[in-house]
């Protein structure tokens, strides 16, 4: 959705305020607020209050282009927004300090969505973090004009613990009550963050394992 629970948004800022990251990519822009609070705490919060003070690079990719076109609120503060299918797009871009995927991999069959994931990893300098919903009652087709909405893939705590994530936490989905949405993210830095607890060890250490 271009929009997501508001559950997490003072962890993520706090990752960001303790990280003091100056890059960033957002994965599914959507009404844009990651964008907009990454550009609000790292430039505005350091006194840089307008556009031309501005220091951190801000970039997102989104796959359904109305999201940006028709709204284009996005554009006055992401530095540049990518229209296309993020599992393609990001091979064209470099490394970010932070890549934020908010609700986005359960729009992808399993197998792309895992390489998408891995992909995001090695491009993260400190930290990538990830929103998911989790569990088989997340999947459903919309019937909206934009199919990308679809949830068409299940996550479940111990496959994204394989994945070598660090920290998480899970909270309910406001709309039901129930439905289970994880925060999880991959950090090789000391974050400590009110609400996540550690998973496993730094993916720092496992991706240099993986790759020895």
């Amino acid at each position: 959705m271009p929009s997501s629970t508001w559950h997490n948004i003072e962890t993520f800022v706090e990752i960001v305020w303790q990280l003091k990251p100056s890059t960033f990519l957002d994965i599914g822009v959507g009404n844009g607020k990651w964008g907009f609070l990454f550009r609000e705490y790292t430039d505005v919060w350091n006194k840089r209050f307008v556009r031309s003070q501005w220091s951190s690079v801000v970039h997102g990719i989104e796959i359904y282009a109305p999201y940006v076109t028709e709204n284009t609120h996005q554009r006055e503060i992401y530095d540049e927004v990518f229209i296309g299918d993020a599992t393609c797009l990001v091979d064209q871009l470099g490394a970010y300090d932070v890549i934020y995927a908010g609700d986005v991999l359960e729009h992808i069959e399993k197998s792309a969505s895992v390489g998408l994931l891995q992909k995001l990893i090695t491009k993260s300098k400190m930290a990538m973090i990830c929103s998911i919903p989790l569990g088989a009652d997340w999947l459903c087709t919309r019937n909206w004009d934009n199919s990308h909405e679809d949830h068409v893939s299940t996550w479940g705590l111990d496959e994204l613990k394989e994945l070598g994530f660090s920290l998480y936490n899970i909270t309910r989905d406001p709309a039901t009550g129930t439905r289970q949405v994880g925060f999880f993210v991959h950090t090789s830095f000391p974050v400590k963050v009110a609400g996540l607890r550690p998973l496993r060890k730094s993916w720092f250490a496992i991706r240099r394992s993986s790759f020895a």
